[in-house]
């Protein structure tokens, strides 16, 4: 059987630690000459937080606004995609695609996986920040993802001190 990956996903929270997941992710991606898709995903509001909006000013307002932090959030992606194609040790091949979408973390990466045809998915995981109280009743993203998904994840322990 052979593997052939040409298309990897990688969620990113756009934390400063993503930069040692990335590397993986250009690593794999060369190694393969493979495109990545670089997502954040963004949770939706709470219905109370649209609530408390809604009766401070007018439903298009809102939208308008929450579109405007969504291009935001895209040109803050762009940004971070190039500085870390020139700030890694391991440069992709093929300039990364940026997404974002809003969803619930992990059903929202598995979806755009699915959609992309992702043969890969890389996530970081701080998963030693949380206690295991946390970790039992929430679990990381990444765990999350690993469970819920029949495409290989590459889930990137990101060392304490990055």
């Amino acid at each position: 059987m052979s593997i052939n990956i040409r298309n990897i996903l990688y969620a990113s929270d756009l934390g400063d630690s993503s930069k040692y997941a990335f590397e993986f992710a250009a690593l794999e991606a060369n190694k393969h000459n493979a495109k990545i898709t670089f997502l954040n995903v963004v949770e939706p509001p709470s219905h109370s937080a649209e609530t408390i909006f809604g009766n401070l000013s007018d439903k298009n307002s809102f939208q308008t606004m929450r579109q405007e932090g969504l291009q935001r959030i895209r040109a803050l992606i762009e940004q971070r995609i190039d500085k870390l194609c020139h700030s890694t040790d391991v440069t992709p091949q093929h300039k990364p695609e940026a997404r974002i979408e809003e969803g619930h973390a992990a059903e929202t990466i598995i979806e755009v996986a699915d959609e992309i045809g992702a043969d890969l998915i890389i996530v970081g995981s701080r998963s030693r920040t949380h206690s295991t109280l946390e970790r039992f009743f929430v679990g990381s993203t990444a765990q999350n993802v690993m469970q819920l998904t029949t495409i290989p994840v590459l889930i990137v322990p990101i060392p304490a001190d990055h």
